[in-house]
């Protein structure tokens, strides 16, 4: 199951946000949602959370079920241990003071188990579709999370530059050489594009039926262009 941790005082998501899938339990078969932790609450049943979605300031309560003003020991133990930042668990950290998606708060490179900071309004904004994505993959996506459901097309945008800064130094006609980027962005690139089934036939074919680097580039931007138009959908035909 998904846990999301959120105190939702004064039924913020419902009365100030118009969020109602969560409050009227659209995803019950995948989500639980906690707005009460009493202090010291044993956290034990989060340890086989295939995600935890926590509001970081989500405040403890007392035993009469009253809000401890500015104690959250219990979501400060959810992220630096049971979580661990991602590393044990999949984790999204949302709060109001945060701001916007930066390579610092998400980076699908280096971690792709935590968004570390999140605004409130935008994590509910893009909680619908993570959520309809799981149902329907029993994948955990954080991207649709940090970048909303046409993910690919603000992802691969990152990739194809890196790409094109590789190669751009040489020459229009040289043939392109694999061995001038990084295979684990091309990799990525390729995935995010849905080029095909099998990557390393994909570079086999690149060094079979080699492209000029001026091709190499055009097809790169291609991809990104149709992505961004069809809302993460490619149409183009890199052999075309």
């Amino acid at each position: 199951m998904i846990y999301l941790i959120d105190d939702n005082q004064r039924e913020m998501r419902r009365n100030e946000m118009g969020i109602h899938f969560v409050d009227d339990n659209v995803f019950k078969d995948i989500l639980i949602k906690k707005d009460k932790l009493e202090v010291n609450t044993d956290l034990s049943f989060l340890s086989n959370a295939k995600c935890i979605l926590l509001h970081t300031t989500t405040e403890d309560i007392d035993e009469n079920g009253n809000h401890l003003s500015k104690s959250t020991t219990n979501a400060n133990h959810i992220k630096e241990h049971i979580s661990d930042y991602g590393s044990n668990i999949p984790i999204v950290l949302f709060s109001n003071q945060m701001s916007e998606i930066t390579p610092d708060t998400f980076d699908y490179d280096t971690n792709p188990n935590c968004i570390y900071q999140i605004k409130k309004n935008i994590f509910y904004e893009r909680l619908y579709d993570f959520l309809e994505y799981y149902g329907q993959t029993q994948k955990i996506e954080l991207r649709i999370i940090a970048y909303g459901k046409n993910y690919k097309a603000v992802e691969i945008s990152r990739y194809s530059k890196a790409l094109i800064e590789s190669v751009i130094q040489k020459g229009d006609s040289d043939v392109f050489k694999p061995t001038w980027v990084k295979l684990s962005t091309l990799r990525t690139f390729y995935e995010l594009a849905d080029i095909g089934n099998d990557f390393d036939n994909f570079v086999y074919d690149l060094e079979d039926n080699p492209v000029p680097v001026e091709k190499f580039i055009e097809n790169v931007s291609l991809i990104v262009e149709n992505l961004t138009e069809f809302n993460g959908k490619n149409n183009y035909d890199w052999q075309k």
